[in-house]
């Protein structure tokens, strides 16, 4: 089992002995990084330290729930059947005021633009004044100076709650800063 990146490593890997074995060179393969089992263990050191028990608290309250996105119709009759899809496409403008503008404007990444115009909307879906959403990582932060996951396969993906407050239709502004601080 591999992510994303671990296809990006074997692929390289496949090409360069294939390569080297096209020339009639010896088939070597690049240097090795840490092992996954190597990463995994630090990170299970790394859940029983005393620093990660003063984040409870914090991932505690990202994790708190919030109001269900609402139904359109009886409970048990949400179907894939039943479903519809919206498109919107933005134009050239928009998206360069989306993946440029706005976040350096801010001081902010396209990221944060993304996650407060979800919590805005879905907010404005709910009524709640939080949206909880799961986002999704590569995994391979650098969290330990003395390992090194850059080539290791594995599943290192991850997936870390967020509670997002819906910001003021009227202060997009301000709610993207808040946003960021997250």
């Amino acid at each position: 089992v591999v992510d994303v990146v671990s296809w990006r490593v074997l692929l390289e890997d496949l090409g360069v002995l294939a390569g080297r074995l096209r020339r009639g060179e010896e088939p070597v393969l690049p240097a090795k990084s840490s092992a996954w089992q190597q990463w995994a263990g630090r990170l299970r050191q790394e859940a029983g330290s005393a620093g990660t028990a003063q984040e409870v608290s914090y991932w505690r309250e990202q994790a708190t729930a919030t109001r269900p996105l609402p139904l359109d119709g009886p409970a048990g009759s949400n179907t894939v059947g039943g479903s519809r899809v919206y498109e919107a496409v933005l134009g050239e403008e928009e998206t360069r005021a989306v993946l440029q503008d706005v976040p350096a404007a801010f001081g902010t990444r396209v990221n944060d633009v993304l996650l407060t115009a979800v919590a805005c909307a879905v907010g404005a879906w709910t009524g709640d004044g939080h949206v909880r959403l799961d986002v999704e990582g590569h995994g391979r932060e650098e969290l330990f100076e003395d390992l090194d996951v850059s080539r290791t396969t594995g599943w290192f993906t991850t997936i870390s709650p967020v509670r997002l407050p819906v910001p003021s239709p009227t202060a997009l502004g301000e709610g993207l800063k808040e946003v960021k601080e997250l």
